[in-house]
């Protein structure tokens, strides 16, 4: 299986020949997702669960004072995850609903 996946020019030309392929980090994908209107529901790959890092009751306090984005983040810092996947919802627009 990994000898034809190698082999293949499609696989080759998406892995190294993609354009439209760049790298982020969290608090750069929340930015882009911000900025269109889009907000990070859930995240695939990435463990968010914060004890499974420190056995401190003291940072857990902390890090529950975060907001979501911020723990996103703070979680991608300490995992360095290579890849997640995010799923996005579109941002309820308040000027609109008025």
């Amino acid at each position: 299986m990994q000898e034809m996946i190698f082999e293949s020019p499609v696989w080759i030309a998406d892995q190294f020949l993609n354009p439209h392929e760049i790298l982020l980090d969290m608090e750069k994908l929340i930015e882009l997702t911000d900025s269109a209107g889009f907000e990070i529901e859930n995240v695939l790959g990435m463990c968010e669960d914060f004890s499974a890092y420190y056995d401190s009751t003291l940072i857990l306090k902390q890090f529950n004072k975060l907001d979501k984005k911020k723990k996103l983040i703070a979680l991608d810092l300490i995992q360095k995850p290579e890849r997640y996947f995010v799923c996005l919802k579109k941002t309820v627009d308040k000027r609109r609903n008025k």
